[in-house]
């Protein structure tokens, strides 16, 4: 297909810039650009639109994302390791309490975590 092609031009072209580092830059930006294509060709063909909830968690976790690639160039690798920690432990918590709203309040989850206050938002 042709996103296949486009992702194999951008691997030949970052390996060359980047070294190995290229090709997981090939593989972030082909996953972006076909997200972009299905979601313009799903808009157009039944009208389809992210709801409100989706646009937010897409921007929290581009939000993470970037702040775990910042925090890896600016800090040492000690102080790289700790935060991720707190940040994949953060992003664990947030969710799960996504998830224990969606399943409601008599799925065994949600009764498995019924006294963390927290993860109970209702």
């Amino acid at each position: 297909t042709l996103l296949s092609v486009i992702h194999l031009a951008l691997i030949i072209a970052l390996v060359n810039v980047f070294g190995v580092l290229g090709c997981a830059i090939a593989f972030l930006l082909i996953n972006v650009l076909s997200t972009i294509v299905i979601r313009l060709t799903v808009q157009k063909l039944i009208g389809f639109r992210w709801s409100a909830g989706v646009r937010v968690l897409l921007l929290f976790s581009g939000a993470m994302v970037s702040g775990a690639l910042l925090i890896t160039t600016l800090l040492p690798a000690e102080s790289v390791a700790w935060i991720g920690i707190l940040l994949t432990a953060a992003c664990i918590l947030l969710c799960l309490r996504g998830l224990i709203t969606r399943l409601g309040p008599d799925h065994w989850l949600s009764l498995l975590f019924r006294r963390v206050r927290f993860l109970n938002p209702g």
